[in-house]
């Protein structure tokens, strides 16, 4: 019988042009799923791609919080940035309003984007952002569970299990130059997918 090498994953071919589907829903509004490829935990990116989920759609007063929900474009938004073993996807989850469509949040997201890609990111979201990743982090490790949890998921998918708070001391070096580098990299429309969700 021959052995097999449960750590060998097929390379994914590299994605030459945006990927667009449409699924029936059985809800009134419209739901978007737009995905970014991106890279591996292991690779340092993983940092700035992180601080990037933060300033676009951590708290009340991000960016996509003030331009998707206060302007009842839509009902809420949340940002995934996977930290996995193997290169996964940054990925915006936005329920839209009664009567708004995915093309004005998507338009919205590239725009906000955009901004980030031309510098336009003050040194106080830095800070803000940065901060708001060290609170999240140390409150997720009130609990020994959660401790443990912490440590065995850096040691299995960081490769060890100081990673974690390897990367609580390098988010601290990332600036608005980082931020517009990984949106110059990895948001381009040919390097994405759209899963979108609409009314049967």
């Amino acid at each position: 019988s021959s052995k097999i090498d449960r750590n060998k994953i097929e390379t994914e071919p590299a994605q030459t042009k945006e990927i667009i589907q449409t699924v029936s829903i059985k809800t009134p509004i419209e739901k978007l799923m737009l995905g970014y490829h991106t890279v591996a935990e292991d690779n340092d990116d993983i940092i700035a791609l992180e601080l990037l989920r933060m300033v676009l759609a951590s708290g009340k007063t991000s960016r996509l919080s003030k331009h998707l929900v206060d302007s009842n474009v839509a009902s809420n938004i949340n940002v995934d940035n996977d930290e996995k073993k193997h290169p996964g996807l940054f990925v915006f989850f936005v329920n839209l309003q009664k009567n708004k469509t995915t093309n004005q949040a998507v338009s919205i997201i590239e725009h906000e984007l955009k901004q980030v890609e031309q510098g336009k990111v003050s040194e106080q979201e830095v800070k803000r952002a940065i901060a708001l990743f060290k609170l999240s982090l140390f409150d997720g490790l009130a609990s020994p569970a959660n401790k443990a949890h912490f440590l065995g998921f850096y040691e299995t998918v960081g490769k060890k299990f100081s990673r974690g708070i390897e990367i609580a001391n390098k988010i601290s070096k990332v600036s608005s130059n980082d931020l517009a580098r990984i949106v110059k990299k990895y948001f381009k429309k040919n390097n994405r997918i759209q899963i979108i969700g609409k009314s049967s």
